[in-house]
């Protein structure tokens, strides 16, 4: 495997992509200006390598927050939450001390909810639901969502509502208080962003 360069600083946190790719298809990704969706994901480091980068970086700070997987997303498939899981195994051993992000649109497997549970790196739950359905988000299954949010609560990890984007096509007062009525009971606070690009 050649290795890439796989750490940005990003305006929020230190994006961590050590895997690159998504199938997921949103109309509105930044992805598709350089065909990284609809796409399998890649493997581009082993998770040693990436946080090895991750540490070596000009931009690292022991207190920054690091997204992994922005450029893809990690419960898209058995192979993805796999390798992140080993990375956080491979973070706690290492003991870094930064708190991970984690963005998604997938159901996230019991197991690994568990694993999150049990883990000493500090995992915060990103779940990105804005009430958009197709052609926007194609794929992505909106009960599973609203699972997600319940199931982290009872849980007890952290979980973030990540309003992205907010465009005209789920701005309506009909859609923000249908979205509302299944985040708030459970979510920590919600984030609103518009467009990258």
């Amino acid at each position: 495997m050649s290795i890439k360069e796989v750490v940005r600083q990003d305006d929020t946190w230190i994006a961590l992509d050590p895997v690159v790719g998504c199938l997921k298809n949103c109309q509105y990704c930044f992805m598709q200006t350089y065909g990284m969706t609809p796409r399998n994901s890649e493997i581009i480091a082993e998770p040693k390598e990436a946080i090895a980068q991750l540490l070596s970086s000009p931009t690292y700070h022991k207190d920054s927050v690091v997204m992994l997987a922005s450029e893809t997303d990690a419960f898209m498939d058995k192979k993805n939450t796999e390798y992140f899981k080993r990375l956080i195994e491979e973070w706690s051993n290492s003991k870094v001390p930064n708190p991970i992000a984690m963005v998604t649109k997938c159901h996230i497997p019991d197991d690994f909810i568990k694993f999150a549970q049990e883990s000493e790196a500090k995992i915060i739950f990103y779940l990105s639901y804005s009430g958009l359905t197709k052609p926007i988000e194609p794929t992505t299954r909106i009960e599973d969502l609203k699972n997600n949010f319940i199931r982290l609560k009872k849980a007890n990890l952290p979980v973030i509502h990540y309003w992205r984007p907010f465009l005209p096509q789920n701005s309506s007062p009909e859609i923000i208080n249908e979205v509302a009525k299944n985040v708030v009971p459970y979510a920590d606070c919600s984030m609103i962003n518009g467009l990258k690009i």
